[in-house]
């Protein structure tokens, strides 16, 4: 079921990280902006921990730096606990749309509306939840190579994109592993 969910994703991936940029776009540039200055400044961190606590570079004392990480946590959170849920019934529209041979598009699958999910196997969540999560440090990861080459000014603008891009192909593969490992009452489980 871990292959089929797989399989789903890569398929439909450009449809369902388009689907997660419009939730994940806004949401990352609050953040971004508001800790535009903490994270201009986010490699030389260890070393304004530890300065006194009157002490600031550009602008970033400990203090800013703990309200980047307290946002980041609670964006994090956002992503999890509402977004996710936000994403599963657009996720179910595409896959069925992918089942029947239907080209699936973003907007076609934020409108209209569906009967809920049951319980999701958690094998398939894990799975789809892992890989997620992979993708997700993979993409961080390389955005964060090319994002010094900004000018500061707008270096918040680059980590607040491979933010949202690394999030956006990344949580497709945990909706579709919720979407597929889960069913409604009364339907089966195969959209295929």
């Amino acid at each position: 079921m871990l292959h089929s969910s797989i399989d789903a994703t890569l398929r439909n991936l450009s449809t369902l990280a388009i689907i997660c940029a419009i939730f994940l776009a806004p949401l990352h540039l609050v953040y971004g902006f508001v800790n535009r200055d903490a994270i201009t400044v986010r490699e030389l961190a260890p070393a304004i921990e530890e300065f006194p606590e009157a002490r600031q570079v550009r602008s970033v004392g400990r203090a800013e730096l703990d309200r980047e990480r307290l946002s980041r946590w609670l964006v994090i959170g956002l992503e999890l606990l509402v977004m996710v849920p936000l994403l599963l019934r657009p996720t179910r529209r595409v896959l069925r749309w992918d089942a029947q041979g239907v080209a699936p598009s973003a907007l076609g699958a934020l409108r209209g509306g569906e009967a809920g999910m049951g319980t999701p196997r958690m094998g398939v969540v894990v799975g789809g939840a892992a890989i997620a999560l992979v993708v997700i440090v993979l993409v961080e990861v390389a955005s964060a190579i090319v994002v010094p080459v900004l000018e500061d000014s707008s270096e918040w603008v680059g980590v607040v994109a491979g933010q949202t891009l690394a999030r956006s192909l990344g949580l497709p593969f945990l909706t579709t592993a919720l979407v597929i490992g889960g069913r409604e009452a009364g339907e089966p489980l195969d959209l295929y």
